[in-house]
């Protein structure tokens, strides 16, 4: 063969065209869903997260706490956040993204539901805060 042979590219492969398997539809669809629930989610966790520092003394005169107390609901959720990231791998191999990701969205909107309402119970405060960072 000659040189000029080896360099150049063999007809077929710059005839071939690009072709979009089938299946390609319904996988964007899938990852547009999970996308839409994981922002959702997100959206949730930040804006619980976030609106503890925002209403610090509103929360404390109308809960009666002190700053020890208000410093442990503020930490509580980042040792849940570590102690699910400890397991999150694992559950992710056992089981589908769009269950997980939907119980989760349901276990934050409960906790959110129980600090609500757990005004007088201290300790049910505390668990619904870990339990929001775990999920």
């Amino acid at each position: 063969m000659r040189k000029e042979e080896l360099a150049t590219p063999f007809v077929d492969e710059i005839e071939q065209k690009t072709v979009i398997p089938p299946n390609s539809q319904k996988k964007t669809d899938k990852l547009k869903q999970i996308y839409i629930v994981s922002l959702i989610t997100n959206t949730f966790i930040n804006f619980d997260h976030g609106i503890m520092p925002a209403c610090t003394f509103k929360l404390k005169q109308e809960l009666q706490i002190d700053d020890l107390f208000m410093g442990l609901l503020g930490s509580m959720v980042f040792m849940g956040v570590t102690s699910g990231s400890l397991i999150s791998g694992v559950l992710f191999t056992k089981y589908e993204c769009k269950y997980l990701i939907m119980f989760s969205l349901a276990m934050l909107v409960f906790c959110i539901i129980m600090f609500t309402f757990a005004e007088n119970n201290k300790m049910l405060l505390v668990v619904s805060r870990l339990i929001s960072g775990f999920f």
